[in-house]
């Protein structure tokens, strides 16, 4: 063969066991076949490869975690505002399935009187100058029906703290306001009939 390439691991004078590739390259000096070896310490490029695999192990869990939550519709927003990725949460509380509505703004998850005054854009420019921003308002699903809904906006920035985006977490909390709204008539009514009672 013209040159060979193997991984192999040494150890040290220290002891250490270090990933090391050798390169083997036959020659001939005066007349004798020789075999040239070159010796080349790779441990940073296996840590540097390891990383990589475990990022891509925390990417693929995180991706999991995320498509497999119901409850909540978990996604991300470009700096413009446009939906980028999309999980099932997202799918049963707005209606979209992902094809339809990767690509557009999340405006349009707002009533038109919010888009009018400009509200989705204020609301990412609160999260951009402090990081986050939470509400609890009205939202619109795809069948143009109206909730009431939870969402925080967070900013997403890289290490040297440039923008990349934005994650929107939204809950449907319809069921939770008409529980809350219940019970306040319920004591409502206990308070009304204990003074009419105390009256009497």
């Amino acid at each position: 063969r013209e040159r060979a390439d193997v991984e192999h691991r040494l150890i040290c004078k220290d002891g250490r066991e270090i990933p090391v590739e050798i390169g083997l390259k036959p020659m001939t000096i005066a007349g004798k076949p020789h075999v040239l070896a070159a010796v080349v310490d790779i441990s940073t490029r296996k840590r540097a490869e390891e990383a990589e695999r475990e990022n891509r192990e925390t990417e693929q869990r995180f991706r999991l975690l995320v498509d497999g939550t119901k409850d909540y519709g978990i996604f991300m927003l470009d700096l413009r505002g446009n939906v980028v990725s999309w999980n099932a949460g997202a799918e049963r509380i707005k209606g979209y399935v992902a094809d339809e509505i990767i690509g557009r703004n999340f405006s349009c998850f707002y009533p038109p009187e919010d888009v009018a005054s400009s509200k989705p854009e204020k609301e990412l420019a609160v999260a951009k100058a402090h990081g986050r921003f939470e509400d609890e308002a009205v939202r619109i699903r795809k069948d143009g029906s109206r909730f009431v809904a939870s969402v925080i906006i967070t900013a997403l920035r890289d290490q040297d703290g440039n923008l990349q985006g934005y994650s929107k977490v939204t809950r449907d909390i319809g069921e939770r306001k008409e529980a809350e709204s219940a019970l306040r008539r319920s004591e409502a009514r206990k308070t009304a009939i204990l003074g009419s009672s105390l009256d009497a």
